[in-house]
């Protein structure tokens, strides 16, 4: 892990939350969700940018999985190929969304199926309540 960073894009705080009350957690959403997470791509390219990279530059992906909708605005927002969430998807697909710990079933599926390149960089992505966007700068490294 090289880097870590986090945006809480502005006046968002609603579009996504927990609470709690005696029955127990609960996780709430509303439609401005998607065009909230949107604005806050800039940051994301921003925080890349501090490194001298871009998109382009990635070599994998590592996403929580939020929700079709959710990984399609990455797929747009980021411009990068369908097959860079690819992971994702296959674990929508089997767990659900699975919170914030999606990550780590994500970052086990690369691991067992595309096995970067030793030193390729990449990309931790998750999503968080008033809709914060956290990201990490990977570069693999073989044991």
């Amino acid at each position: 892990m090289l880097e870590t960073s986090q945006y809480l894009v502005p006046n968002t705080v609603e579009h996504m939350r927990y609470t709690n009350d005696h029955l127990g957690n609960h996780f709430a959403t509303n439609r401005a969700l998607l065009a909230g997470l949107k604005k806050g791509f800039p940051a994301v390219h921003a925080f890349l940018q501090r490194h001298g990279l871009s998109t382009t530059d990635l070599q994998f992906l590592i996403c929580h999985t939020g929700g079709p909708r959710v990984m399609d605005l990455v797929v747009a927002a980021l411009g990068i190929d369908e097959q860079m969430i690819a992971r994702s998807r296959q674990s929508l697909r089997a767990y659900g969304n699975l919170s914030s710990v999606s990550v780590l079933d994500v970052l086990r599926r690369v691991f067992e199926h595309e096995h970067p390149e030793h030193g390729a960089l990449g990309l931790l992505l998750a999503f968080g309540p008033g809709s914060t966007i956290e990201m990490s700068l990977l570069q693999w490294q073989d044991t």
